[in-house]
């Protein structure tokens, strides 16, 4: 009828919008790049270059929030980076942590028993607390088959460390106190600004030959 009609319009001037909106070519890409001013910044160029081709093929974008782990970077350096994709700009920014296991095997880490942590893109899940960490943390869904799809069944998560790596999750640093402790509530709220559920996450891959091969979003 007329108003299934006028619906699929709807739909389709609606997905062109978004389309326009979106920096979907190496120019826009490169454009974003100098008006977040991401070099300064620290972020590499081939990182959110590969982010941006495979989180503007995504679906389901989430929450319009979108973190990019850039794991060329040193783990003192706060080499995560929170986008809100509606404003465009940087809304958080932390030092993270990776798991003990060799990131090289995009494949081997995606299997149980691995303390790898996982590469390209998921999606933040709901907040829970650990029984077994004794802290709250954050669960994530893999959305690559083969790549990170057994996030959730390995319980790798989103939490904080104060350590060097993690059991294949991902650590992000805690807020201190003056005396050097950690401050529960403050790094929890920091916790619900960085990590959001429905935050797609792109974590780049060590081994970045073997994750395109595998990899069906870039």
């Amino acid at each position: 009828g007329i108003d299934e009609v006028n619906a699929e319009i709807n739909a389709r001037k609606a997905e062109e919008v978004e389309k326009e909106n979106s920096p979907n070519d190496l120019a826009d890409v490169k454009n974003l790049y100098k008006n977040l001013d991401l070099e300064k910044e620290g972020l590499n160029y081939d990182v959110f270059n590969m982010a941006m081709e495979g989180y503007n093929k995504l679906e389901d974008k989430g929450n319009g929030l979108f973190g990019v782990f850039d794991t060329t970077q040193d783990a003192d350096a706060e080499r995560y980076y929170l986008i809100d994709m509606n404003k465009m700009e940087i809304v958080g920014r932390s030092k993270m942590k990776i798991g003990s296991g060799d990131m090289d095997n995009v494949q081997g880490a995606n299997l149980d028993g691995s303390h790898a942590t996982l590469s390209g893109f998921e999606k933040i899940g709901e907040e829970y607390y650990s029984n077994e960490m004794q802290k709250d943390a954050v669960r994530i869904d893999g959305l690559e088959e083969g790549i990170n799809d057994n996030a959730r069944s390995k319980g790798t998560v989103v939490h904080y460390t104060t350590g060097n790596y993690t059991w294949g999750c991902k650590g992000f640093d805690p807020v201190y106190t003056a005396d050097g402790q950690v401050d529960y509530n403050a790094t929890m709220e920091k916790q619900k600004k960085l990590f959001p559920t429905g935050t797609i996450l792109f974590t780049y891959p060590t081994d970045v030959e073997e994750y395109k091969d595998l990899s069906d979003i870039i």
